[in-house]
């Protein structure tokens, strides 16, 4: 029995000395990695000035320690809920990796001084790291205001992210099924989380701050923490962002007082739906927002700007009150057999607007 006791020892020890070596090297890792590549300067002859390795691929393209930047000066501004290309000053995006280089830990440049002009990295571009296998860390410098479409989905080995507080917009599938993600902390700055941004199956913790006012569909379907809120309509900020859990027969639900918007596909499918009361703060009515429910009749209030696509589009949907000017929108939001009532004074506003013309109006 000593003998054994004497043996399991000798394992033990050199083992666990070996993991706490292990960890305290991970974390000094990783405290290192939080301040590498603020600033680099790409030297005359192809050094740099941190030391960090630079690959040039032509005049607009180039990596540095294997994460490629480009030169742009394209961006996408949302007007009017539309998207539209603009132009701006040059600046670089972190547009993606070399697979067969990258070694897993994703630590972005501020800035790069390249051929005479300094550059700041302000976008992690769309599908830049997507399905990287390999991708564990990441921290995104105080410079960045966008992660583009689908910028990590899929990085399934993805744990630590760092999103500082200059982003302000996360658009659609950004962090998409990265299921090794356990916990996010979204700061005060970003205004906007697109359709499926966080929407990973081992997410349990998600800070979210009080500036969001934007949420597309389905942002954080599937994860623990959105199974630990309770069941009934969960609001965001001013935001009705979704009804969660399994909603019962005839229901009628009344909109919060205060609610601004009413998220895409915020009660989408729920046939159970038969009855709502929008407030007269709502401003904004997200795409698929009561899209197949068992609403018969509804009234949007004057307060509402926006209705977008297929809002309304439910086949027991028979008519739309509408107790104000014409609401913008860029496409069908209901099937055209629904009838629309309108104020006398706005008659001919709904005659003369894309998607209300189409429609039978009828004078209130």
């Amino acid at each position: 029995m000593k003998i054994m006791k004497r043996l399991a020892y000798s394992w033990f020890i050199p083992i666990a000395l070996m993991a706490l070596t292990m960890f305290a090297s991970c974390s000094k890792d990783d405290d290192e990695l939080s301040f590498t590549n603020p600033d680099v300067e790409i030297l005359d002859d192809g050094t740099t000035s941190n030391g960090s390795i630079f690959t040039p691929v032509d005049d607009s393209n180039f990596y540095i320690d294997y994460v490629k930047y480009t030169v742009t000066n394209e961006d996408i501004a949302i007007i009017n809920n539309e998207v539209k290309h603009i132009i701006v000053d040059d600046y670089l995006e972190v547009s993606g990796y070399d697979s067969l280089s990258f070694n897993g830990k994703a630590v972005f440049a501020k800035t790069v001084s390249y051929k005479g002009r300094k550059y700041v990295v302000k976008s992690i571009g769309s599908r830049a790291f997507e399905n990287c296998k390999t991708l564990t860390y990441v921290v995104i410098p105080n410079t960045v205001t966008i992660i583009k479409d689908i910028a990590f989905a899929r990085c399934s080995n993805l744990k630590h992210v760092t999103i500082p507080n200059s982003v302000t917009d996360i658009r659609d599938g950004a962090f998409v099924s990265c299921n090794a993600l356990k916990s996010v902390v979204i700061p005060n700055s970003v205004i906007r989380i697109g359709s499926s941004a966080f929407s990973c199956h081992n997410l349990s913790s998600i800070m979210l701050p009080d500036s969001v006012t934007s949420i597309g569909s389905w942002a954080f379907a599937g994860t623990p923490w959105l199974k630990k809120q309770p069941n009934g309509v969960l609001y965001i900020n001013n935001i009705c962002y979704v009804y969660n859990g399994k909603m019962p027969e005839n229901t009628s639900i009344k909109i919060k007082d205060g609610t601004k918007s009413i998220a895409q596909a915020a009660f989408f499918t729920y046939s159970n739906l038969t009855a709502v009361e929008i407030p007269n703060t709502v401003n904004f009515i997200g795409d698929f927002a009561f899209s197949s429910t068992g609403l018969k009749t509804v009234t949007v209030p004057s307060s509402v700007q926006i209705i977008n696509h297929f809002a309304f589009a439910s086949e027991s949907l028979e008519s739309i009150h509408f107790l104000g000017f014409p609401p913008y929108s860029y496409g069908d939001v209901a099937r055209y057999g629904v009838k629309l009532y309108v104020p006398h004074e706005f008659y001919d506003d709904y005659k003369a607007i894309y998607p209300w013309c189409n429609f039978t109006i009828i004078e209130e």
